[in-house]
Formats: C-alpha cells, sequence, structure tokens
C-alpha cells in the first residue's frame, strides 16, 4: 500500500511541474493539457481502488502494472527536473523538454495501462463487477467533463487575454465609466431623440448616410453626449444579436489614445465579442506580444464584415484632440468603405473639408456623410446649472432669491458650454460673504478664454515660472504625468548636472492650488490632467499672445524643445553615468528615486522626432553628447539609457547596440546624419536592438524614407538579411511602402551583392517571402522589437520623400 501511496504523489509531482511550465511556457499548450489529463485520469483510479479495495494491489496482474507506471511516471519526472534545474533563473527559461513523438508515444503507453488497469479489476473482481464498472463509468464521466471544463476555462481565459492584448495600452471602458457617472440624467435627449442619431443608428442600410460628424465648440458637452450615444447603441446591441458595438475616447494628454493601430485594435476586441472569428490566428501574435500592424487590422476587419451580416456600430469621441487628426479619420473611412455594415459616428470641434464633401455631395456613392452642428441646449445648460449649485456648500447658504438670480445669470451667458459654468460656479463657490458672491457674479468673464485669462493672472507672480512650465508639460507629454513627476523638471536647469534636493518643492501639491481650475489631480492614481482641453487650446490661442497673461503663452515649438532639452539632460545627469546597472534590483531602485526617470528615458525621442528635421544644432549636440557616452565603461549614460528601454532585456542589448540604431529606429534623420558625417568609418552593417538587426533593416522597417536614403546613400547594404533570414526589402514589401521599396530596388540593382546574389533573384525572394507570410499569419513586426518599446511615433508620418 505504501508503494501505491507513494506512486500516487509522483504523479501529483508531475502533474504540478506540467503546470508550473504552463505558467512560464507557451509552446506544446495541448501536449501539455492531454498528458495532464491522462495523469489525473490515472491518480483518480489509483486512489479510488486503494479507497474501496486495496486487496487487488497484491495481485500479481496489478503488481507488474504497478512497476510499469512507476517507471513512466519516473522518467517523466526525471526529465522536467532536468530542464527545470528547479532554480528561480531557470524557470525564466524553461523549454519543453518533450517533442511531440515523445508524448504521443507516452499517451500510449499510459492509455494501455489504464484499459490493463480497469480489466484487471474487473477481471480480479467478479463479485463486485457491475459496482466497479459503474464507478469507472461516472469516474471517466467525470474525467471527461471536467476536461471539457477545463478547456472551455482555458479558452476563455485565453481570448479575453488576447482581448486585452488587442485593445493596446488605451482602455476606453475607463473614460466611458467615468463620463456617464459623471453626466447629469435626462440630458442629451435632443440628440438622442433626434433625426440625425435615429437615422444613424436603426435605418435602412440603403437610405442611410453611415458617417455622423457631431461638432461642437470646445466645452459643449460632446463628451456626456458621447457617452450617452454609446449606452443607446449598447441597448440595441443587448436587443439584437445581429449588432455589434464599439467605442473609442480621444485624448489630448494621452498619445496612445491618438494612435489609429491603437484605436482599430480595440474596436476588434470589442467586436470579436459578438464575431469571434474576428480572434482567428492572432494567437502567435500574442505569445511573441507582437502587435500587427494598422494595415493588418483594418484587412482583418474587413474580410469580418465581408463575411458577416451583423451590423458594426462605431463611436469616436473628440477626434480634434490628437496632434494628426487626419490619419484617425482616414482610418475611419476605410472601415465604413469595407463594408456596407459598418457605421461611424464621431465627434469634433472642427469640421474636417472631406467628411463635409461626402454629406453635401449628391453624386458620390455610399458612404454618406451627415453633419450635425450642436446648437446651445438651454434645457441642458440649466439642468447643470441646477445640480453644480447644489453641489456648492457656500452657495447653499444663499438665500433662494440669490441663488435664483445666480442661475439666470449663467444660464443667459452660458452660450451652450457647460465649462464655462463649471468654472464660474467654482469661482463664485470659493466667495466668503454674500456680497462678494454678488459682485462676482456682476464681473463673470464674456467666454471660456477670459474665464482662463482671469484664472492665470490670479497666480501669485512667484510661482508663476512654476505654473508656466507645469501647464507646458502638461499641455505636451506623450502620457499622463504623476504628480511627482510633473513636479520633478521645476527643480532643475538645462544646464544642471543633476537635481538637489533644496531646489525640489517641499509640497508638491502646492502647484494644484496655484492652478486651481486649470489642473485636475486623481489622488487615488496620482495622475495630474489639464482641467479640459479647451485650456490647451487657450495656451496656444493667438489671444493669449496680446493678453496680460502673454507669459503663458505657449508654442508648440519652443514647448516640444524645452521637454526635450529637460528630458536629455534628465538621462545625461551624472547620477547615471555609471552605465548600465549588472542587477535589475540596481535599476528598480534608480527608478524609484528618479521621478522622471521613466518618462524621460522613453520620451526625450518622441520630442526629437516631433522636432525632425528642425532640431536645433544645441539639442543635435545634446544627443550626439549621449551618444558619445557609449564608449565609456557599461556604456555610460547611453548604456543606462538603453537599460531603460528594455530593463529585462539581455544585458548585450545596452552593451552592443550603437547609437546610430536607435537613432534609425526612432526616424531622427538630423541624428543619423550627424554620425555619418562625424565617423566616416563607421560600422554600417553592426548589428543592434534585441533582434539583431542593422541600421537599415530597423529603419525600412519602421517606414522612416529619409533615414533609409541616407544610409544607403552612405553605402549600407541593402542584401543584408537579419537572424530571420529577411533583408530591408522584405518588409517594406509587407507594409506596403511603395517609396521605400522604390529606393531599395534602385540601390539593390545598383550594387554588387557582396554574395554574389542578383537584385532580380533577391526581389523576387523578398516578394515570394512576404507573400508566404501574409498567407500563414506571420506578421514580419515579430523580428524586430515591438512599436510600443522601440518607436514612440507612428512611422507612417515620415514615410515618402523628406
Amino acid at each position: 500500500m505504501a508503494d501505491v501511496v507513494g506512486l500516487v504523489l509522483s504523479i501529483r509531482e508531475v502533474v504540478q511541474m506540467i503546470y508550473d511550465y504552463g505558467k512560464s511556457v507557451r509552446e506544446a499548450e495541448n501536449d501539455r493539457m492531454i498528458l495532464n489529463s491522462e495523469l489525473f485520469a490515472l491518480q483518480a483510479i489509483l486512489d479510488d481502488i486503494r479507497t474501496r479495495n486495496a486487496a487487488l494491489f497484491q495481485t500479481p496482474n496489478f503488481r507488474d502494472m504497478l512497476v510499469s507506471i512507476k517507471t513512466i511516471v519516473t522518467k517523466v519526472l526525471g526529465k522536467l527536473l532536468k530542464s527545470s534545474g528547479k532554480t528561480a533563473q531557470a524557470w525564466d527559461k524553461l523549454k519543453w523538454p518533450f517533442k511531440a513523438k515523445d508524448v504521443e508515444q507516452l499517451m500510449g503507453r499510459l492509455q494501455r495501462l489504464k484499459q490493463s488497469l480497469m480489466l484487471s479489476m474487473m477481471t480480479e473482481t467478479a463479485a463486485s463487477h457491475q459496482d466497479l464498472h459503474e464507478t469507472l463509468r461516472r469516474l471517466c464521466d467525470d474525467f471527461g467533463d471536467d476536461r471539457e471544463e477545463r478547456r472551455q476555462l482555458e479558452s476563455s481565459k485565453a481570448k479575453q487575454e488576447l482581448r486585452e492584448w488587442l485593445a493596446g495600452p488605451f482602455d476606453p471602458r475607463k473614460k466611458q465609466d467615468e463620463t456617464w457617472n459623471e453626466r447629469l440624467p435626462d440630458t442629451g435627449q435632443w440628440f438622442l431623440q433626434s433625426r440625425e442619431f435615429q437615422t444613424w443608428l436603426e435605418g435602412p442600410d440603403e437610405q442611410t448616410p453611415r458617417i455622423l460628424n457631431v461638432i461642437g465648440k470646445s466645452g459643449a458637452g460632446k463628451t456626456s453626449l458621447m457617452s450617452s450615444a454609446i449606452k443607446a447603441a449598447q441597448s440595441l446591441e443587448k436587443r439584437s444579436p445581429q449588432i455589434a458595438v464599439a467605442y473609442y475616447y480621444c485624448s489630448f494628454n494621452e498619445a496612445a489614445s491618438q494612435d489609429p493601430a491603437n484605436m482599430v485594435g480595440s474596436f476588434i476586441s470589442q467586436v470579436s465579442l459578438t464575431c469571434p472569428d474576428l480572434l482567428e490566428g492572432l494567437e502567435s501574435g500574442l505569445a511573441r506580444r507582437e502587435r500587427p500592424t494598422i494595415k493588418d487590422l483594418e484587412q482583418r476587419f474587413e474580410l469580418q464584415s465581408a463575411r458577416s451580416s451583423v451590423k458594426i456600430l462605431l463611436l469616436v469621441d473628440a477626434v480634434n484632440e490628437c496632434k494628426q487628426i487626419g490619419p484617425m479619420i482616414d482610418s475611419l473611412l476605410r472601415l465604413v468603405k469595407s463594408a456596407s455594415e459598418v457605421r461611424v459616428l464621431f465627434t469634433n470641434t472642427v469640421e474636417d473639408p472631406l467628411i463635409t464633401t461626402l454629406a453635401e455631395s449628391t453624386g458620390l456613392k455610399y458612404p454618406k456623410a451627415t453633419v450635425l452642428r450642436m446648437p446651445p441646449m438651454k434645457i441642458d445648460i440649466d439642468l447643470f446649472i441646477e445640480a453644480k449649485i447644489g453641489e456648492k456648500k457656500n452657495l447653499q447658504k444663499l438665500p433662494r432669491e440669490t441663488r435664483e438670480e445666480i442661475k439666470g445669470v449663467l444660464s443667459s451667458k452660458a452660450n451652450g458650454t457647460f465649462r464655462w459654468v463649471q468654472c464660474q460656479i467654482e469661482h463664485l463657490g470659493n466667495q466668503s460673504t454674500g456680497k462678494m458672491v454678488k459682485k462676482a457674479l456682476r464681473e463673470l468673464p464674456s467666454d471660456l478664454n477670459a474665464t482662463y485669462t482671469r484664472i492665470l493672472a490670479r497666480i501669485p507672480k512667484d510661482n508663476q515660472g512654476f505654473a508656466r512650465e507645469a501647464l507646458l508639460w502638461l499641455s505636451f507629454a506623450y502620457r499622463p504625468l504623476t504628480l511627482l513627476e510633473l513636479s520633478e523638471p521645476l527643480a532643475f536647469k538645462e544646464s544642471h548636472a543633476t537635481v538637489k534636493q533644496r531646489r525640489r518643492l517641499l509640497d508638491t501639491h502646492d502647484l494644484l492650488s496655484w492652478c486651481q481650475g486649470l489642473i485636475t489631480y486623481d489622488p487615488d492614481t496620482s495622475y495630474t490632467a489639464l482641467s479640459h482641453s479647451s485650456v490647451r487650446t487657450y495656451l496656444l490661442s493667438n489671444q493669449i499672445k496680446n493678453s496680460d497673461v502673454s507669459l503663458f503663452s505657449i508654442d508648440k515649438t519652443v514647448a516640444e524643445t524645452l521637454l526635450l532639452r529637460k528630458c536629455l539632460r534628465y538621462v545625461m545627469f551624472k547620477d547615471f553615468s555609471q552605465g548600465y546597472c549588472l542587477q535589475y534590483h540596481e535599476w528598480e531602485a534608480m527608478m524609484h528615486q528618479w521621478p522622471l526617470l521613466s518618462y524621460a528615458s522613453r520620451h526625450w525621442v518622441s520630442h526629437a522626432y516631433a522636432l525632425d528635421p528642425v532640431l536645433e544644432p544645441k539639442d543635435q549636440d545634446l544627443i550626439a553628447n549621449l551618444c558619445r557616452t557609449s564608449t565609456h565603461e557599461r556604456g555610460g549614460n547611453f548604456g543606462f539609457w538603453v537599460q531603460c528601454l528594455y530593463p529585462k532585456a539581455d544585458i548585450k542589448v545596452a552593451r552592443d547596440t550603437q547609437p546610430l540604431y536607435y537613432a534609425a529606429s526612432f526616424g531622427l534623420r538630423v541624428v543619423v546624419s550627424s554620425l555619418l558625417s562625424v565617423n566616416k568609418d563607421l560600422d554600417l552593417e553592426a548589428l543592434g536592438g534585441r533582434h539583431d538587426s542593422t541600421a537599415l533593416q530597423v529603419a525600412c522597417f519602421r517606414g522612416h524614407y529619409g533615414v533609409a536614403k541616407d544610409l544607403l546613400d552612405a553605402g549600407a547594404n541593402p542584401y543584408h538579411r537579419d537572424g530571420y533570414g529577411r533583408s530591408p526589402l522584405f518588409y517594406v514589401f509587407y507594409n506596403g511602402d511603395k517609396d521605400i521599396a522604390d529606393l531599395l530596388v534602385q540601390h539593390l540593382q545598383s550594387r554588387t551583392s557582396p554574395k554574389g546574389e542578383r537584385s532580380s533573384d533577391h526581389i523576387r525572394e523578398a516578394s515570394a517571402a512576404v507573400k508566404k507570410a501574409t498567407k500563414t499569419g506571420h506578421y514580419s513586426r515579430q523580428h524586430l522589437a515591438t512599436r510600443h518599446h522601440d518607436a514612440p511615433r507612428a512611422a507612417s508620418s515620415s514615410t515618402g520623400p523628406k
């Protein structure tokens, strides 16, 4: 009996180890699942016999079978232990130790032993044959049910993980929940009941303009309106299985929300709940954490729309908050044109010429568009005023007639702008006496810009410099900043070598006090943001330049330049001159100690890219200084910066990758040109990054035409293949980049391959490889660093000659 108990424990150990493999190893998932199921079944049979009729184990037949089972289990356990090494480091580098044929042989032996075990049980216990047979039947049914349940659960979890990965870094659900919870009941009914919205929502396909563009001025309540439209569409979706709804919120302070690829990925993630076929073939990309291109996503959406009768409703808010509006609208139009069942509703502040043309022309084929300009809705404004006054304790203490006077004045002057009303009530609610409220009511600013002028004028003079820079950072940062991150760049100048504690704000919350009405703060996440996109619009406007608060006026180029220099200076601090950290925990300690390090290391290239090719000589020198430190011990500041990009990558990435590779990857043409001109002996074929690619390969992959041209003119080899056997031409063919393809073909035909390869053969081979990769669903981007880590800006913005 002791042998049986030991054998059962050994089986459990094997099952646990296979489960541990499953958490660290993504390969052979089906083999692991099947092998575990058989072992579960075997263990259950042994446990059942041990409980019900332990005497059976003493018979010769059973003893022989136990020996055979023990041999197999011991062999499997030995292989697993040998492969894992039982160390924490080993689990990170696990490989499944069994080949498919090995698993097949093991399965055959286990199944034969299980059948023999069951047959012998029935033979040796004829008296209890019927009971045992029923027990075994129940066991088999239970195993089958359990296995199917596990498979369904794992499939559901896998699909959910796939959807979350596909949706990208920006989750519109949070914004929808926040906006819906903040809106006032019964507002927006004029829109929900309007002919334009109802026709878009439920009108027949052959008669309905499938694009509805809602235009409203800044602060008019478009986002609240969108949240109501989304709820109405979702209500319709619940009533009909032939309708799928997806929505998206663009945000000026979240660069990820302005990427068309993230938007379409989010659409596919949401629509796949109704059309699960949309997820087919994407599992391999998830396993490598490599997102498909915008082209791949749009084609996938088009194919699904063509083979399905499901009507798809897409809703997008605040397209105007994108730094590049054109690519977002172009992507939406391509989705609408892909199938007659797709409809799009989006909001913005200004009319788009193309949408207006689609709306006004009568000779165009579908899709047609409807443009709805938001009117001032007094009924909604009055509901808003009533609710906001009720939230202010000071205003509630006023006599009824005074409160009614406030409502009347605000209603008459609001002109449909909820944001203006909110700012006035905040100001009135901060007054200490009824007399002061009356005075403030008589001196209300005429519009939103005048409101912001008054708020800026109230900032204490000694703190205006801090406030201005904070507003500038919040206007042009590529992601939301925590309060600690926001206050850090205020503590040093471009010439400083480090940050001294005495220069830091004693209380970072002072910023919120100085900029009350302009900055919001979430105490749960510590993130800060401009209180409304209209604040940024005003700071960039011509009106502020001629006002009494012109100090706060922001110029886009000046702002990008300041953020670039502050970020570069931070990365170049003497505190990071020791180079890359040898231990991961050392790097983590650095990140905790230096609040701006995460943003500065990842986004100085974003600001440099925004300025290229007008990067000033001073900024070129700053970048050159960073690059020169790559020759220092452990790569100096450059090596530490690369480690910040890939903290968990092999240390050789930070050690071996040359500055030229990253300048090419990020599309910094001015920097590439500078590196090429300064060092005539530069190795253009040096391999870099996580996938051992040349500078030319990564430039072609990213779609940086100018950089690729400069590298080719400098002598870069267009025939060179990466570790996956793919040349630059493969990637530009796959991405459909005709300009770079023509450039590469020209250089291929004018040069001789170092290995004697003919240009015609090379072109034909690259074309065939692309067709094969497209057919099998293997995206070319899997073989280079993902855009999330390597490219701060969309490569498409730099394609074509420049």
